[in-house]
């Protein structure tokens, strides 16, 4: 009996130890104190913060928010399904999988058209990898009932770069007869804001707020917002949303990772430009003379830079290449990215 109670105990003590190693095994030192053995709770300190709060918004008005961490551990991390507590909530996982040091994120959408007032919403998110458990986030926000705005945001939703566009959302208010909106306010340099007072009949207030995005805003996605200030006591302000995706005219990768290189060993890269349009590249150019570029004349939809990166210094590599076309007005930026390791020392070698 005695003998049984032995191994029973050896057996129980073994898989403890092997959950134990597992576990730290698959964190790295700095996050150890955080999450040991996948126990209940270890999600908590993934997102910081893990609450957002939309503030006052306008009914009808379109906000979201992503919360984003980066994983710390050396395994992947799983996101299965998601709900909220409330529908003035619409959560959704852009990331179902999340590899080691990348970066996890949840959208959350703010439906401010039939919800009213102070709301809250619990957002639960299942991970299902490493362990099974769950995420908790939060959002909050207040819809004004006295405020619709149509449509819900300014939404610039495919511009070329290097052109210009406008876009309009009418205001609508009903409440007292002395209210106004005093001001807007946004902190884009691309964007030309302007404000007409279309409507004023009682308790019925009614403005035009028009865009314009200018031919200096640079490539990709446009997330901004424009607040407008009131005369109100309580609630004097309330954002509108600014969203687009401004297309680059030249097609082409946004870094180029060397990884680690050896000092003084120089590497070489491609890269691809392309067009719906032919054109030319007309300058290509680095700061740092370990970067070099052989350009090509010709005019044609696509080319091919050579790049060839000589890494000299040890340490991270960070550096940028500018390329001019006649094709748009902006330059294409590429950045180029790496660390440089110290040189093999091949006396030693030979000599060995």
């Amino acid at each position: 009996m005695l003998r049984h109670a032995c191994m029973c105990f050896l057996v129980l003590t073994s898989a403890t130890s092997a959950v134990a190693q597992y576990g730290q095994s698959n964190y790295g030192s700095g996050y150890a104190p955080i999450v040991q053995n996948y126990q209940p709770g270890w999600t908590t300190q993934l997102v910081k913060p893990a609450r957002h709060n939309f503030g006052v918004v306008a009914r009808g008005s379109e906000h979201s928010h992503v919360f984003e961490f980066v994983n710390p551990l050396k395994t992947n991390i799983a996101l299965g399904g998601v709900r909220a507590s409330c529908g003035c909530a619409t959560p959704s996982v852009l990331t179902p999988v999340v590899k080691p040091g990348e970066t996890g994120k949840i959208h959350v959408r703010f439906n401010t058209l039939s919800f009213l007032g102070d709301r809250h919403a619990r957002i639960t998110v299942t991970v299902t990898a490493p362990s099974y458990t769950e995420l908790y986030l939060d959002i909050d926000g207040h819809v004004r009932r006295d405020i619709v705005v149509t449509p819900g945001q300014v939404n610039f939703a495919s511009v070329q770069a290097g052109q210009s566009a406008e876009q309009s959302v009418d205001i609508r208010y009903a409440g007292a007869g002395n209210w106004q909106v005093t001001k807007t306010e946004c902190e884009n340099p691309h964007l030309e804001v302007t404000l007409q007072e279309t409507k004023r009949e009682g308790m019925r207030i009614d403005y035009r707020l028009s865009v314009k995005l200018k031919s200096t805003q640079p490539s990709g996605r446009l997330d901004d917002q424009i607040v407008l200030h009131t005369n109100d006591v309580s609630q004097k302000q309330f954002p509108i949303t600014v969203s687009g995706n401004i297309k680059s005219i030249i097609e082409t990768q946004s870094v180029v990772d060397v990884g680690p290189v050896q000092q003084g060993t120089p590497v070489f890269h491609r890269v691809v430009l392309k067009s719906d349009q032919e054109f030319v590249v007309t300058k290509a150019h680095s700061v740092s003379p370990r970067v070099k570029i052989k350009v090509p004349t010709d005019k044609k939809r696509l080319h091919i830079l050579e790049i060839e990166v000589a890494p000299d210094v040890e340490g991270k590599l960070n550096d940028e290449i500018v390329i001019n076309t006649d094709a748009q007005t902006l330059p294409t930026v590429i950045h180029v990215v790496g660390e440089v390791l110290p040189a093999m020392n091949t006396t030693k070698k030979e000599n060995q």
